[in-house]
């Protein structure tokens, strides 16, 4: 699958933030690409609307996102970079 079809698209693709995780066939750095885009489409769709809060969905969607980033997070550390570099358990 093309990397940028999974970026612009990340819906198309994946039921949830954590299916994106569970993709073995990516690597951690475009795992991390692709929640990046998702969350800024899902934040640029809050944004994009006049009138209320967003709606229970949207809002739930972003926090499964920022969830999977962090928990990407929890084993990788990113540097400005954006290289990875392996953080031990324990």
């Amino acid at each position: 699958m093309n990397i940028e079809m999974l970026m612009n698209s990340p819906e198309d693709f994946y039921d949830t933030p954590g299916d994106v995780l569970r993709d073995d066939q990516l690597s951690e750095k475009e795992k991390q690409q692709i929640l990046k885009s998702w969350k800024n489409q899902s934040e640029h769709l809050s944004e994009s609307e006049s009138e209320g809060l967003p709606s229970r969905n949207k809002t739930t969607r972003l926090e499964d996102i920022n969830k999977a980033l962090m928990k990407l997070a929890e084993h990788f550390t990113i540097t400005d970079h954006e290289a990875f570099y392996w953080k031990p358990q324990g």
